[in-house]
C-alpha cells in the first residue's frame, strides 16, 4: 500500500499530515500514475491485481465495507 499525490508536494507537509491522519504508508509523487490512469478526482483507489495484472479504479470517499467489496470484485 502506498499513498500517491497528484503531483509534487511540499516536503514540510508530510509530517503534519501523518500526525493528523495517522497514515503510516509511504507517500510518493503519483503524478505519472494519475496521468496513466486518467485520474481527475480524489480520493482515488487503484487496485492492480496480482493474478491478472488488470487495474481497477474507484474514485470518491469510500467506507471500509465498500472498499472491501471493490477489492473482492477486482480479485475475481
Amino acid at each position: 500500500f502506498v499513498a500517491l499525490t497528484m503531483g509534487p508536494y511540499p516536503k514540510d507537509w508530510i509530517e503534519p499530515y501523518r500526525e493528523f491522519t495517522g497514515l503510516t504508508a509511504p507517500i510518493q509523487n503519483g503524478e505519472e500514475v494519475a496521468k496513466a490512469f486518467k485520474i481527475a478526482f480524489t480520493p482515488a483507489v487503484v487496485i492492480v491485481t496480482k493474478n491478472s495484472g488488470k487495474a481497477y479504479l474507484k474514485t470518491g470517499q469510500q467506507d471500509f465495507k465498500r472498499l472491501y467489496e471493490f477489492l473482492k470484485t477486482a480479485q475475481g
